[in-house]
């Protein structure tokens, strides 16, 4: 009886130890800096949509409205490739308010550089620099918070794993009270 028992709380160990989701890794960090920073620490910053991208991660931009750093025309900027921790996601037809710095191999943004697609803070950035003189001080950029994770899986696993416990509970105490056949 006992080891139906423990073999019912190992294997329902077992069964919520595959179906909890794992928490997902962030390696990449980055200093927090205001839209005036950004623009500082960028030598190239401009408004464009990407129209081409390679599998190395380098986008082709159209650029629509430039900055800083004479951005026309069309500009190749690597914004990571597949499996870099601070690669920034870019997709063709999509438009980014890009900060990007030069390379030896070329312009270059990742995620903590602060390139984004998010029109508004392209809109604070323009405004500011009508207003103000070439090095803008802007509030910094307001960032949404995303849900990475739900829990509304390891909530279900649990509640499976305790109707699992208590059906092997009473399996268990109805099998010690029945009467056991003479042999």
């Amino acid at each position: 009886m006992k080891r139906v028992a423990r073999g019912t709380v190992v294997g329902a160990l077992a069964v919520l130890a595959l179906v909890t989701p794992s928490r997902p890794a962030g390696a990449c960090s980055c200093v927090v800096r205001d839209l005036a920073a950004q623009v500082q620490a960028a030598a190239v910053v401009f408004v464009g949509r990407v129209d081409a991208q390679n599998d190395s991660g380098v986008a082709t931009f159209e650029v629509a409205r430039a900055y800083k750093g004479g951005a026309a025309g069309r500009l190749d900027v690597m914004g990571g490739g597949p499996g870099e921790e601070c690669a920034v996601p870019l997709a063709e037809g999509r438009t980014y308010l890009v900060f990007a710095n030069s390379t030896a191999t070329g312009l270059a943004t990742n995620l903590c550089s602060g390139t984004t697609d998010d029109p508004a803070v392209a809109d604070r950035l323009f405004a500011s620099a009508a207003t103000t003189s070439p090095s803008p001080v802007a509030a910094p950029p307001t960032f949404h918070a995303t849900k990475v994770s739900s829990r509304a899986m390891p909530m279900a696993a649990a509640a499976a794993l305790a109707v699992l416990v208590a059906g092997a509970m009473v399996l268990t105490l109805r099998s010690r009270r029945r009467p056991r056949p003479i042999a």
